[in-house]
Order: structure tokens, then C-alpha cells, then sequence
């Protein structure tokens, strides 16, 4: 599903070059569960960026469902994120002004999928109700408990029908049981066959994906596939 060949990143100063990546090669097949470990400042969330197209590498090719997206406009890039890929952050990212439906809502106004509001309205709702929101619909995020924040985002990410769901310290902000509420829907949707690559600084987490990558000073140092 996702291949990246001989990654580097590097960012420069007028006195430095840091590799952030030096030389990475990783394969995501569809319905893995990548969980990506390792110290901070090792590049982890560098490589997100990357595989989710936030950034762009300093050399090396990343394929996407067997397409060389090094070529892409800006355009194609845009729709393949919203297309293609779910972020999920450790901040949350929902925005103050809009209520929980209209957070989740949101990345349908970018979307090419021809469907009406009340379609994307019954979809949002849907979600809500996956992940245990449905009374706090009209709630605003400031209201909510991080738990509750973070289950909006995964709401929010999956609205778009993603490929893969990129999650990026998904639980850092939270306590150990809000935590484990959280482990257990990314492994829901993961079960019901969504793709999903997670960062996370927690041991116990990261050995419940399906594959284990393992990182230190930009580099992979191990992959353990289960399956």
C-alpha cells in the first residue's frame, strides 16, 4: 500500500546539516498496524510527516497504492491527502469555534466525493456515535475532556473514508485509561480494515500493532511483522 525507498531528510543551517532520516526503507501493506518506537528527536514523527505527505523528503521515492507521488503537483498532493490519508495529532487540532458535528464535518468541504450535506451530516453522526460522542454532538471542544477531544479527532479523520490513518502520539495528552480508550478504537477500526501507522513513545502500545518498527538517530533498527 505504501513503500518508501532509500528516505532521506535533511535540514540545514549555514553551519549544519542534520539528517532527520538517512536512509529509510519501509513497506505498509493494507490492514496493517504500524507502530513506529523509539527515543525522541529519532525522526519518528518526521517520517509521518513524510508517509502522510506533510513534508517532502530530501531524497528518495515513496509509492502510494503503487504510484510515485514524487512527481505530483500541489493539487495532486492536496487530493491525495484528503483522499488517501486521516491525521490524527496529540493536540487534537479541532477547531474552538465549531462544535463536535461541525469539527467532524469539516474535512468534507475539500473532498471530490459528490455527496449532499445531509449525506455528510448523516456520516458525521455516524461516527460520533462509533466512538461514544453522540451527546456531545453539539458540544464545543472546550467542553470536552481530552479523551473526548481526541475521540472527535478520530471522528474527524475517518469522515473522508481514509486508506490509511496516520496517528501521531494519539495518546500523549492523556491519562493511562483515557489512553486505553483510544488504543482500543484505533484497533477497532484497524480490525475492520483500516490501515493504520502510529507514532507513540509507549512500549505497552506499540506491541499490540500487528507490525513494530523500531527507530534510532534516523534510522530503522527493527521491523517485527506478527502476522
Amino acid at each position: 500500500m505504501i513503500e518508501l525507498k532509500d528516505i532521506y531528510k535533511v535540514f540545514s543551517t549555514d553551519e549544519i546539516e542534520t539528517y532527520a532520516l538517512n536512509g529509510i526503507n519501509l513497506k505498509v501493506e493494507k490492514g496493517d498496524f504500524v507502530s513506529v518506537s523509539g527515543p525522541s528527536g529519532c525522526g519518528k514523527s518526521t517520517l509521518l510527516n513524510i508517509i502522510g505527505h506533510l513534508d517532502t523528503p530530501s531524497e528518495g521515492t515513496i509509492m502510494v497504492e503503487g504510484t510515485d507521488t514524487g512527481n505530483m503537483t500541489d493539487s495532486e498532493l492536496s487530493r491525495l491527502r484528503n483522499e488517501k490519508f486521516g491525521f490524527i495529532f496529540q493536540s487534537f487540532h479541532l477547531i474552538p469555534g465549531l462544535n463536535i458535528l461541525q469539527n467532524v464535518e469539516l474535512p468534507m468541504l475539500y473532498s471530490h466525493e459528490k455527496i449532499s450535506s445531509g449525506e455528510i451530516r448523516e456520516r458525521a453522526m455516524s461516527l460520533i456515535q462509533q466512538v461514544g460522542l453522540e451527546s456531545r454532538a453539539k458540544h464545543f471542544p472546550s467542553q470536552l475532556s481530552g479523551g473526548q477531544c481526541q475521540r472527535a479527532a478520530i471522528a474527524r479523520a475517518m469522515i473522508t473514508r481514509p486508506h490509511v490513518l496516520l496517528a501521531d502520539e494519539p495518546t500523549g495528552n492523556l491519562d493511562s485509561r483515557m489512553g486505553r480508550e483510544i488504543m482500543d478504537i484505533l484497533l477497532r477500526l484497524n480490525g475492520e480494515g483500516t490501515t493504520i501507522v502510529m507514532v507513540t513513545h509507549d512500549a505497552k502500545l506499540a506491541s499490540e500493532a500487528s507490525v513494530q518498527v523500531t527507530m534510532n538517530d534516523g534510522i530503522i533498527t527493527n521491523v517485527d511483522r506478527l502476522n
